[in-house]
């Protein structure tokens, strides 16, 4: 479940649709994310949220800043949805911002169809997949490491081990890119629900992957409506079911009609507040919702 690593995450994007601001970081880092280049949004592509991010071997996603997604020596996990449309090289999927292969860079990536991630001191593969990755299906990736042991899971199936014997600092050189690096060619194809954790290896054994990102949204039938019953804009306010301090709350805003969209991640949000209610508008579980007017 995601409320047991949650605080752990440093990183956590739907890649769907991005709202205007571009993608948001649902984790508790909050960390600056930017697209640079040919990231497009595939609405005939996804796995779930209804888009997907396109990637045409070009572009990337900028997360973070030089210390955000660095592990060090410690546990760490990354997880993402792939869905590779060409046959893959050495085509990225998450790198450092090296500008060289060179001390410090890190890059997980494909080679002859099959993923593998080096470290540049280390030289030798963290991890090696043992089976390839298919083209044009989603295949959920999940890359741990504790410390010592590395492991590859595909679709939530253990597929490889290794060895970890030096730091894994994706964020080193000025942010992580996920979908391409400067020193090797980017991703093609689409990707969704990206995650970083720092200091958990979240499998050791097989398991299902679940979703990770969600988002709350109200119909076009029901507005969100001012004190004389027009659709307005209101802020909108979701509060997580769990009530430690680091459980963020999510805030949006509502359009001139009325309509809002919050991305937030896979946390049971049952209570909404508008802008200037006195009280709150409670909800069950994390879906697509409708706060009465």
């Amino acid at each position: 479940m995601i409320e047991s690593w949650y605080d752990k995450s440093v990183a956590l994007l739907s890649l769907q649709s991005p709202p205007a601001g571009g993608y948001p970081d649902l984790s508790p880092k909050s960390a600056a994310v930017s697209a640079v280049g040919g990231v497009t949004v595939s609405t005939a592509q996804y796995l779930r949220h209804g888009s997907s991010a396109q990637f045409d071997g070009a572009g990337h996603i900028l997360i973070g800043d030089s210390t955000t997604l660095d592990f060090g020596t410690g546990a760490f996990t990354v997880l993402l949805l792939i869905r590779p449309t060409s046959a893959p090289g050495n085509n990225v999927l998450l790198a450092s911002s090296h500008a060289t292969w060179s001390t410090g860079a890190v890059v997980f990536r494909f080679s002859a169809g099959k993923l593998i991630c080096y470290n540049y001191v280390q030289q030798s593969a963290l991890i090696a997949s043992a089976s390839s990755i298919p083209l044009n299906a989603w295949t959920a990736v999940e890359f741990n490491g504790t410390g010592s042991v590395t492991r590859l899971f595909l679709n939530g199936i253990l597929d490889a081990t290794g060895a970890q014997a030096a730091a894994v600092n994706f964020g080193g050189n000025g942010g992580a890119r996920l979908g391409s690096a400067a020193f090797d060619p980017g991703f093609i194809g689409q990707m969704q629900e990206f995650a970083a954790i720092k200091g958990i290896a979240l499998h050791t054994a097989n398991y299902a992957p679940e979703q990770i990102c969600g988002t709350i949204s109200n119909a076009a039938a029901a507005p969100v409506r001012d004190a004389v019953g027009n659709a307005a804009i209101r802020t909108v306010q979701a509060i997580p079911r769990a009530t430690a301090t680091s459980k963020r709350i999510f805030i949006g805003a509502s359009g001139a009609d009325g309509r809002y969209r919050l991305e937030v991640p896979m946390l049971e949000h049952n209570v909404l507040f508008l802008d200037d209610d006195p009280a709150p508008v409670y909800a069950d579980k994390l879906a697509s919702r409708v706060i009465p007017s």
